[in-house]
């Protein structure tokens, strides 16, 4: 099952990256889905099934994935244009 979450995450990551990239939504869009992906979580920590895991962690590495392509300057630096 291990596996399985590793890829879900990883999935969900490179998937908040390219909607970031696709369609740019505010900041607070991507706090709302971290706030999902939380309350997911607490429905797992309730319930133990296995689904509200996947979706869980699908939702956080997507609210990460889109946080990063925010937060990351998105411009060459200047060493790399020309003169």
């Amino acid at each position: 099952m291990s596996g399985r979450l590793f890829l879900v995450g990883i999935v969900g990551f490179a998937l908040g990256v390219a909607g970031y990239s696709v369609i740019p939504l505010p900041f607070a869009f991507v706090l709302f889905v971290l706030l999902l992906s939380l309350l997911v979580l607490g429905a797992w920590m309730y319930s133990r099934r296995t689904a509200y895991l996947f979706i869980a962690i699908a939702l956080l590495a997507c609210a990460l994935g889109s946080a990063r392509t925010v937060l990351v300057p998105a411009t060459a630096p200047q060493s790399l244009h020309r003169s």
